[in-house]
């Protein structure tokens, strides 16, 4: 005499959606990166104050279809604008903050701009786009769009950044791998 199901019929399901695809999942071990301005050093000792980077991201019309997410953290606080709309503010650099882009980008070139804020101490910016075509069986694609950032520390109107004299930005330097001293890996929040 059995009560309840039996081994055979028993599974358990996590309930929900993963926060990380497996691919993500690599890249954050393999490639991400933190980035910052090359003043000082930042894995130690970065200048306190805000720093404002730019970088610009390639959209071709078929992936607006899909789904596009911004996926950052930064050591201490950023802010996201996508062509000139703030997208999320964030202040907790042991924890990558994930935000829906998809309806704030075009076909062609897109502006990407970030504002840091050191207080004091280490400072780093760490983050990639994740693109996941609408085909159901379609592997997502991850871009680290850091890599080619710019940065001044010059004051600016986030609003007027695409306009803005390239000379004064200066390339942004890596300055860890993700998963290095002094901010390891962060976990994945929505």
């Amino acid at each position: 005499f059995e009560t309840g199901p039996s081994s055979e019929d028993w599974r358990a399901v996590w309930i929900g959606a993963p926060l990380e695809h497996p691919i993500e999942s690599a890249y954050l071990d393999v490639g991400a990166s933190w980035y910052w301005t090359g003043e000082g050093d930042a894995r130690v000792d970065a200048p306190a104050g805000e720093r404002t980077f730019r970088t610009f991201y390639e959209v071709d019309a078929k992936s607006l279809s899909g789904t596009t997410e911004c996926v950052i953290t930064g050591d201490d606080e950023v802010t996201v604008w996508v062509n000139n709309a703030r997208v999320l503010t964030h202040a907790n650099h042991r924890e990558y903050r994930r935000v829906d882009i998809s309806d704030r980008l075009v076909a062609g070139r897109n502006v990407i701009v970030l504002k840091a804020k050191n207080a004091k101490g280490p400072a780093g910016l760490s983050g990639y786009i994740v693109t996941t075509p609408a085909a159901p069986d379609a592997m997502p694609v991850v871009s680290d769009f850091l890599a080619p950032a710019y940065w001044t520390a010059e004051a600016i109107d986030v609003l007027k950044v695409a306009e803005s004299d390239p000379k004064t930005w200066k390339s942004v330097r890596r300055v860890a791998a993700a998963g290095e001293s002094p901010w390891g890996r962060p976990r994945m929040i929505r």
